[in-house]
């Protein structure tokens, strides 16, 4: 079937300095084997060279905002004009050249999100493998539910991702949504996952390759800044109360690598929370 029957795939990925990753992200979608594709870039300000590599690899559109994750990942939708919907981060690969085909092929099914099987590119130092272990144990307990997992689906049926986005401008004020940074995604999935009548899940193994962080001071960075910037959106999402971790104790080894991640990632975390809420 020739790809201009097939539906167009919109690959949404915002950008703040990601020189270092984004040509290996990009370089794996042009190397994809189906091609009715689009990608969208949502920058914001880069000050490094992402805009040139951007322009490089001829991206269809690019955006520039100073709004955060959830935003970026909003404007991109809007004008996007896929059938299909990817979430993409800039630093994360596709691991195969049929990747949008398959994902095509499950759409059409009848599926209208997919989570894609992630794992770490190519761990060399000790942080890289603790995410490394961290993403075999949670993808092998494998819990979807929106309120207790940690797996998201990455793509969306247009309509489906459509209500997310309806839903959350319907409870969050225009000002918390420009400024959300972390949580972004989960909040996407549970608005969709809630305002599908049928939601169908369909799960791919080895689709993506994540480029982890490869220092424990950039770990604590990055999560400092997560508390500093956080909105409470239990505010606005009482339910998400609710949420909690999915790693149920065990003496594995992958279990205590995954947990000792989770409460490096965590102190920083609420560390940065509690000096927001001081000053």
């Amino acid at each position: 079937m020739p790809y201009m029957e097939k539906p167009l795939i919109s690959i949404v990925i915002p950008t703040l300095n990601s020189e270092k990753y984004l040509p290996m992200c990009l370089s794996s979608i042009s190397r994809q084997s189906f091609k009715n594709y689009e990608v969208i870039i949502v920058d914001s300000f880069s000050t490094d060279e992402t805009l040139k590599i951007a322009r490089k690899f001829k991206v269809n559109k690019i955006l520039r905002t100073k709004g955060g994750l959830l935003w970026a990942r909003f404007l991109g939708f809007v004008v996007s004009k896929g059938d299909i919907v990817i979430l993409l981060d800039s630093d994360q690969v596709l691991c195969r050249k049929n990747l949008l085909e398959e994902i095509t092929n499950v759409i059409e099914s009848g599926y209208n999100m997919i989570i894609l099987e992630e794992s770490s590119y190519r761990p060399r130092k000790l942080i890289e493998w603790m995410y490394y272990f961290d993403r075999l144990y949670v993808h092998d307990i494998l819990d979807i539910d929106p309120l207790t997992g940690v797996l998201l689906p990455r793509v969306f049926r247009r309509d489906v991702l459509l209500n997310a986005f309806v839903a959350i401008k319907n409870r969050l004020n225009m000002y918390t949504m420009m400024k959300l940074v972390s949580h972004d995604h989960q909040l996407i999935y549970y608005e969709a996952y809630m305002n599908t009548q049928h939601p169908k899940i369909y799960y791919i193994k080895q689709a993506l390759y994540h480029i982890e962080v490869d220092s424990i001071k950039k770990v604590v960075k990055k999560y400092m800044r997560y508390g500093l910037t956080e909105y409470d959106l239990t505010v606005y999402y009482p339910e998400l109360r609710k949420r909690n971790t999915p790693r149920k104790f065990s003496l594995s080894p992958a279990y205590i690598i995954s947990i000792s991640l989770w409460i490096l990632k965590a102190v920083p975390y609420f560390l940065a929370k509690q000096l927001r809420k001081k000053y």
